[in-house]
């Protein structure tokens, strides 16, 4: 008896092992694709020591925020079409809906871990 709980108990642990571990490799390849998007196609106008243009900056949690009040996927289509100033996808013609929203995901990390999106 005691020998069968245990085996159901270790089968859900390795299931929920296997549910929660999934995730961590495509996480830490969407975060490695939307900082190369990031270096090679927005930093020219959302780094940080960038003042001359009023794009939300890399980790900067308060204009992204403000960025973010319509929602992620209301950010990801306006990066997609272009908005004032930026053109569609900033400039980065073979970029997929995949690869800006990684992009926007790195440049606004810390307001989108305190936002609903």
């Amino acid at each position: 008896m005691i020998r069968t709980i245990l085996l159901h108990v270790l089968a859900a642990l390795t299931l929920l092992t296997i549910g929660f571990a999934a995730p961590v490799p495509a996480l830490a390849q969407d975060t490695a694709r939307g900082q190369q998007v990031y270096q090679e196609y927005c930093a020219a106008c959302h780094a940080p020591e960038n003042i001359m243009v009023s794009s939300p900056k890399l980790n900067n949690t308060a204009q992204w925020s403000l960025r973010l009040e319509p929602g992620l996927d209301h950010v990801i289509g306006r990066a997609m079409t272009g908005f004032g100033a930026m053109p569609a996808k900033g400039l980065c013609e073979d970029c997929s809906v995949d690869d800006i929203e990684a992009a926007i995901r790195y440049m606004a990390a810390p307001a989108l871990e305190t936002s609903d999106n």
